[in-house]
């Protein structure tokens, strides 16, 4: 709707990074939008002087220009609503749920780390929220081993409790898959 006019100079950059967005162009054409709507205002005036001195022809000049910046106004609201959509985050759809109590404590964990998930989720993306609910629900029907691997503690957890967990903890910070801290941990080689 609106283009840059030669030798224009684009909108004031930022030092952040721009988010990834859906659709580049949208801040580009606010920006015209925008400049396009402050020249049709600093013309109001004179158009305005014009019909009230009863100048021939200023009254339609006048209101014609006033549907012009009611457009200009309307393009430019609906632009900056279109880029607020552009800057959220796009976030992916929730993979299939993990069958083991040990998957779902890895997937938590993995959807904890992820700035993205967690912003969401704390915003109280329903869909985050469920996932997480889903994935608790897994964990939670797991022996006290798994219970221990997925980092979730009872409201009074005994030492041996606390002990595997931090043993579970460290072992996944060496690399070590999950299937082995289990086999650790319930003393079975």
């Amino acid at each position: 709707m609106f283009r840059r006019q030669s030798g224009e100079e684009a909108g004031p950059t930022h030092s952040d990074p721009e988010p990834t967005l859906r659709a580049p162009s949208v801040r580009e054409k606010l920006d015209c939008a925008r400049g396009a709507l402050a020249a049709l205002e600093e013309q109001v005036a004179e158009f305005a002087l014009e019909a009230a001195e009863r100048k021939p022809g200023a009254a339609d000049k006048l209101a014609g220009h006033r549907a012009k910046t009611e457009a200009a106004k309307t393009a430019a609201d609906e632009l900056a609503a279109a880029l607020r959509l552009t800057e959220q985050p796009i976030i992916p759809p929730a993979t299939a749920l993990p069958s083991t109590p040990t998957e779902a404590a890895t997937r938590l964990d993995q959807l904890k780390a992820d700035p993205k998930w967690a912003s969401s989720f704390v915003g109280g993306g329903p869909a985050q929220l469920q996932e997480f609910r889903d994935l608790h629900e897994i964990v939670a029907k797991g022996d006290h081993v798994d219970v221990a691997m997925s980092g979730l503690h009872p409201e009074q957890p005994s030492s041996g409790h606390r002990e595997m967990a931090g043993t579970a903890a460290m072992l996944r910070e060496l690399g070590i898959d999950d299937r082995i801290i289990k086999e650790t941990l319930t003393g079975h080689m």
